[in-house]
């Protein structure tokens, strides 16, 4: 029920019932007429709703135009340039344009409503009629807006309390189809388990004030469609990161696609009549700051009240352009705009930005004001990174340690110059990269691009499998975290020497990726022993002593026998050193000679270290500052032994979550830890793998393997049980991964 005491500005609902977690929406009459509704500086309108509590919520009305939209025939070029009929979206404008209010209730009962109008820059709000609205409480199934979980800061959960892994990809934009798109997305999202995209407000999707003639006068049809979408995203159970502006926008020339270089034609360019003169001013000049601020007021008036609205981004890969900006005064930009953006959002949604491939400004991410952080990657612009597990992982625990809020991947691909499925023609990169996110603690899986590609291959049975997987688990609330796995100890030894045998030569790849843990020693019996190599491709210095891992090699060595490391490139002052059962014998400064942080063959040498005669334990450090990469290791004259006789698992790589009672469990093979095995058919079962999960509670666990490509159970182990606090489990066979729920049971 709803009534006004004042005729002079009324509140009119555009439904019968208010309910909390609910958006309603008004119009405004009785509102003075204006020559711009778009400048608050001219006329401000604002609703004020004042709950039972005395709490009041503040929003800012809006100027809206409906439209009705319809699919017809239109001409266009193919990539041929061929002249061809294409479906295109054509909106036809609907009603009169006038004011509108959107509130949603965040308690039941009685509230009380005002209109407050501000007729100039510098004059005072003035209260121009008020009444009173009933809510009730909230729907099934309304859970409210989306938050940071508060103790761990790892995750996000909702109003109520339910916590809320992300499980979802990029669908930026729509094509010609404009909104029908999303019509045909969004409902399969929904039935895939999926609950999360991105949106970009770009000039050729949703960008409401990105081209000449729209500063503060917002594209009113761009505007609509996004009102479109989010309401079909909340029909499908799907939030939204709405993400403000991206990084085309200060680009002069193409780039690799041959467009997104907007800045000529942008209303904030001088020569466009916008205020600023160079792509920096965006960020200084306070009549830019005005500008961007009316935006922003427009964007809380129209999107904050709505519950599909996840987050929002200020910019997309910002550092993608800072060759014509400064990182320090769009870092200061940030936190102006943040705070101020804070202040004004009645609904407080959290707040991120983000960065291109391998980009990280921690100065950003230290940012109060920025609520959570993102890291992009695609693996062949991954740097460091070649499988996107190690990749997930690493980032989950130094963004985690570093900066002390959630961080997810917010794009992914195997590949970043397009959708290239001869790459991974089995999906593996893409899978991993799921399961990756969400085994490793970042608060969701990474949120691939080529989304059009993916739906059209109808893929999207990977994160059901993923989503029913975690489902009931609670996974996301505040207990769960990331756990350190070992597999079983075991001697790494050499066999007893075969004297009747010649010497041979060992090739030993290093592929632990960066963020990896590994065991990094090796027993050289036989010319057969480096098929599944241990050694890690990055001996790190002091700089990250949280990274290193050992790099160990045990043989027993002929005359003239000699080590070879092929270095591939190095950081600031690596320092390689080789150690012979605990002697050094040899040292070389490695100077960064490119000033690069990049594994780009810099060095591309072999190094060759003469070893003794006899058993030796061989070792490789470096002392230095930062690290070395390197891509094999060679032993030449290595006498053979025979095997040490003992019960040693294959190595697996396994990524596990705890909240102190279950477990969920995820293992890899590692000759299909993509890219590895990436283009085999038909994989090999791994036999007789195992792992233990340290930390638990002791006590008898039920222990329930999945098969992460159908999302189904596929057998159990009724208990397991842990010895001082270490569970060790056998794992099925199985081929290139497995997954376990794992519950303590008594």
């Amino acid at each position: 029920m709803m009534n006004a005491r004042c005729a002079a500005a009324e509140l009119v609902p555009l439904g019968t019932e208010h309910r909390v977690w609910t958006m309603g929406e008004f119009t405004v009459s009785g509102v003075p007429a204006s020559q711009n509704p778009y400048d608050a500086d001219e006329l401000a309108v604002d609703a004020v709703f004042k709950g039972p509590d005395g709490s009041e919520i503040r929003l800012p009305a809006f100027w809206y135009q409906g439209f009705r939209r319809e699919l017809a025939q239109r001409d266009a070029k193919n990539k041929q340039g061929k002249l061809i009929k294409r479906e295109t979206e054509v909106l036809t404008s609907q009603g009169e344009a006038g004011w509108r209010v959107r509130f949603t209730p965040v308690s039941p009962g009685t509230h009380q409503w005002r209109v407050e109008i501000r007729q100039g820059a510098g004059e005072a709000f003035e209260t121009k009629g008020a009444g009173e609205l009933d809510v009730s409480p909230a729907p099934a199934g309304a859970r409210g807006f989306v938050r940071v979980e508060p103790e761990s800061r790892r995750y996000f959960m909702t109003d109520d309390g339910t916590p809320l892994p992300l499980l979802g990809e990029c669908c930026c934009w729509h094509g010609p189809r404009g909104t029908f798109d999303y019509d045909d997305w969004l409902p399969d999202f929904a039935a895939n388990r999926m609950n999360y995209t991105r949106l970009w407000m770009w000039p050729n999707a949703f960008g409401i004030e990105v081209l000449k003639g729209e500063l503060a006068s917002y594209n009113q049809e761009k505007a609509w469609r996004l009102d479109h979408v989010l309401d079909t995203a909340l029909a499908n159970g799907v939030v939204v990161m709405l993400c403000f502006d991206y990084h085309g926008i200060f680009q002069v020339k193409p780039d690799m696609w041959g467009g997104n270089n907007w800045w000529p034609q942008h209303p904030y360019n001088v020569v466009a009549g916008g205020p600023c003169k160079t792509q920096n001013d965006f960020f200084t000049d306070d009549r830019a700051a005005a500008f961007y601020r009316k935006r922003l007021r427009c964007l809380i008036g129209r999107y904050s009240a709505v519950p599909s609205v996840m987050s929002w981004q200020f910019f997309n890969e910002i550092n993608n352009v800072y060759r014509y900006l400064k990182p320090n005064d769009v870092v200061a930009w940030h936190d102006r705009m943040a705070q101020w953006l804070k202040a004004q959002d009645p609904y407080k949604h959290p707040i991120t930005t983000s960065f291109g491939s391998k980009g990280e400004q921690a100065a950003m991410w230290r940012l109060a004001s920025i609520d959570y952080a993102q890291w992009h990657l695609y693996l062949n612009w991954a740097g460091h990174y070649k499988h996107p597990a190690a990749m997930c992982d690493d980032v989950a625990r130094r963004f985690t340690k570093d900066y002390g809020k959630p961080i997810y991947v917010g794009e992914y691909g195997t590949s970043g110059r397009g959708w290239q499925p001869e790459i991974d023609p089995y999906l593996r990169g893409l899978q991993q990269s799921l399961w990756g996110g969400i085994m490793t603690g970042t608060a969701g899986t990474c949120m691939p691009w080529w989304w059009e590609k993916m739906h059209a291959g109808k893929i999207h049975h990977l994160w059901k499998a993923l989503g029913t997987f975690i489902d009931g688990t609670g996974l996301g609330g505040a207990d769960w975290r990331p756990i350190p796995l070992l597999q079983p100890e075991t001697e790494v030894a050499l066999g007893r020497l075969l004297e009747d045998a010649g010497p041979f030569t060992v090739k030993i790849p290093c592929t632990g990726d960066w963020g990896q843990r590994s065991k990094g020693a090796m027993a050289i019996g036989a010319p057969l022993a480096a098929t599944q190599s241990e050694l890690h491709r990055f001996l790190h210095g002091r700089d990250k002593p949280e990274l290193r891992v050992p790099c160990v090699l045990l043989a027993e060595i002929a005359e003239g026998g000699s080590l070879t490391a092929h270095v591939n490139s190095v950081s600031n002052g690596a320092k390689l050193t080789v150690l012979v059962d605990g002697k050094d014998v040899f040292e070389r400064e490695l100077p960064n000679k490119d000033g690069r942080h990049k594994v780009e063959g810099e060095y591309d040498e072999d190094v060759v270290v003469p070893l003794p005669s006899g058993r030796h334990t061989i070792e490789l450090t470096n002392p230095g500052r930062d690290w070395i990469a390197i891509d094999w290791l060679k032993l030449a004259n290595v006498r053979p032994c025979g095997k040490v006789v003992t019960d040693t698992p294959p190595p697996v790589l396994p990524y596990a979550l705890t909240d102190g009672r279950q477990a969920l469990l995820w293992v890899i093979d590692p000759r299909f830890n993509y890219p590895n095995g990436a283009k085999e058919e038909t994989p090999v079962v791994l036999h007789g793998g195992a792992v233990s999960l340290p930390g638990l509670p002791v006590g008898r666990y039920a222990v329930e393997w999945w098969d992460t490509r159908s999302g189904a159970p596929i057998g159990r182990a009724d208990v397991a049980e842990s010895q001082r606090g270490n569970l060790p489990l056998i794992l099925p066979d199985f081929r290139v991964d497995i997954a376990a729920r794992i519950k303590l049971v008594r």
